[in-house]
C-alpha cells in the first residue's frame, strides 16, 4: 500500500460559506453571475479526484478565502508520472 498525498491550496479571495463550499464542486455554480468565471474550474477538480480514487474538501480559510484539500491514493500519483 501506498497511502495518500494530501495537500491544500489556500487563498484570500471573496469569503464562502459553508454552504458555498457544499456547491463549488458542481458544474457551473457560481455564487453570483458577476463573480465571473465558468463554474467549472472546483468541478473539474473534483472529477479528477474521483477519477483517481481520491477526494477534494473545501472549507472557508479563517481570516477570509478558501482552503481546498484535495487528497488522492499515492499510487495515483505513480500512474501520472510522478516520481517517489
Amino acid at each position: 500500500m501506498y497511502g495518500t498525498v494530501k495537500f491544500e491550496v489556500l487563498d484570500r479571495g471573496p469569503d464562502m460559506s459553508e454552504e458555498d463550499c457544499a456547491m463549488a464542486t458542481r458544474r457551473f455554480w457560481r455564487r453570483s453571475k458577476a463573480a465571473g468565471g465558468s463554474g467549472l474550474g472546483l468541478a473539474i477538480v473534483q472529477a479528477i479526484a474521483l477519477r483517481h480514487g481520491g477526494s477534494v474538501r473545501l472549507s472557508p480559510r479563517p481570516g477570509g478565502g478558501l482552503r481546498a484539500e484535495p487528497e488522492l491514493p499515492a499510487a495515483a500519483w505513480r500512474h501520472c508520472g510522478a516520481c517517489f
